[in-house]
């Protein structure tokens, strides 16, 4: 039983501090993708087994197998309705005012968001993480987005047009259309999923 409790115990405390994880450059942040991936699978056939030998075994296993499978189920559901206990990027980088998403092939995910600092970060999800970094700017319906750390020619010029609406003041706009040059004639068309900037700047 306390060998259980203790693999528990750990792949607990790992998914919940994955924030610092996917920090970590190419490729380790796919290392780390894939560790969680197979530990969830290795939790999933762990937990069909316990079940099963709960009804097949020794009585006097009974108690400690309900002990493991109340274990078990309880890491599942707070891995799929709280991605961590404690949200280490809003206590570090600071609150999101606005949140938007891209989904593309293979269920790979593009992440735009912009910070109560004037900060935004972006994060890339495919086989790994990328996350980058930098300040924006907001001109009417036009995020400029400026990046930290040596930006290539084409992050000079990212912006994104917010889309549904004439003016940012009424926050109803429901897609960003994030260009990543200048020469871009097809953006990437970003469902927005959070917008706040007006409570913030008080626009």
């Amino acid at each position: 039983m306390k060998k259980n409790l203790t693999i528990i115990l750990l792949f607990f405390t790992i998914y919940n501090t994955s924030y610092f994880w996917m920090q970590l450059p190419f490729p380790w942040s796919i290392v780390f993708g894939l560790f969680i991936y197979s530990s969830f699978l290795f939790l999933l056939v762990w937990l069909i087994y316990q079940i099963a030998y709960f009804y097949i075994g020794k009585k006097e296993n009974k108690r400690k197998r309900v002990t493991t499978i109340v274990l078990i189920l309880l890491v599942f559901i707070q891995g799929y309705f709280f991605p961590s206990i404690y949200n280490f990027e809003k206590s570090i980088e600071g609150k999101n005012l606005f949140t938007a998403h891209y989904e593309g092939v293979a269920n790979c995910m593009f992440l735009v968001k912009l910070k109560e600092s004037q900060q935004f970060k972006t994060e890339s999800f495919c086989f790994g993480s990328e996350s980058k970094t930098g300040n924006y700017q907001i001109k009417n319906d036009t995020i400029h987005f400026y990046f930290d750390d040596y930006p290539t020619y084409e992050e000079k010029y990212t912006y994104g047009v917010l889309k549904e609406n004439s003016s940012i003041n009424k926050k109803k706009f429901s897609k960003l259309l994030y260009y990543k040059k200048k020469t871009d004639s097809i953006p990437l068309k970003m469902v927005i999923t959070k917008n706040i900037l007006l409570e913030s700047f008080g626009k």
